[in-house]
């Protein structure tokens, strides 16, 4: 049986070949993403492009105003999540270089990994340059053996 999750910070930014087999992981375990599109500035021609690409791997678009890591206060923003698909983590993984990347409005922002049941896996706020983990030791120590150059520490 699994043990308590813990939230665990990412002491550097995943980046190059690390974030590609951090993406890569997430796919191979089922996890969906999770992308946010704000209305203003409106997200330029190469995030609309992104946005495009995944469009068939979309599973629920809807207006909130939280995610894992930010609540936001008095607006609202589309959130989008996608079906777990080899396809589109290959998009995610190629349009950006690292996880800060995703900031609006080059890119959706705040790029997170989601279990089926929806709760965070891996969360961002790419502006703030933060991201966390909300893993058991056993989720991290298997995250570690298949990307051992992650940089995890604890909240």
């Amino acid at each position: 049986m699994p043990g308590p999750r813990i939230t665990r910070s990412l002491d550097a930014e995943p980046r190059g070949s690390v974030y590609r087999a951090l993406c890569s992981y997430a796919s191979d375990k089922g996890l969906r993403a999770l992308l946010v599109v704000r209305d203003q500035p409106q997200l330029d021609a190469n995030g609309r492009a992104i946005l495009e690409r995944l469009s068939p791997w979309i599973a629920t678009s809807s207006r909130g105003s939280a995610w894992p890591g930010t609540v936001l206060m008095g607006n609202t923003a589309m959130i989008y999540t996608l079906l777990p698909n080899a396809t589109a983590w290959s998009v995610i993984a190629a349009s950006a270089q690292g996880l800060y990347d995703w900031q609006h409005p080059r890119l959706p922002e705040d790029l997170c990994f989601l279990r089926r049941d929806g709760s965070p896996w891996l969360g961002t706020v790419a502006h703030e340059r933060d991201a966390f983990l909300d893993v058991d030791d056993s989720e991290l120590v298997e995250l570690l053996a298949a990307v051992p150059q992650l940089s995890v520490g604890k909240l």
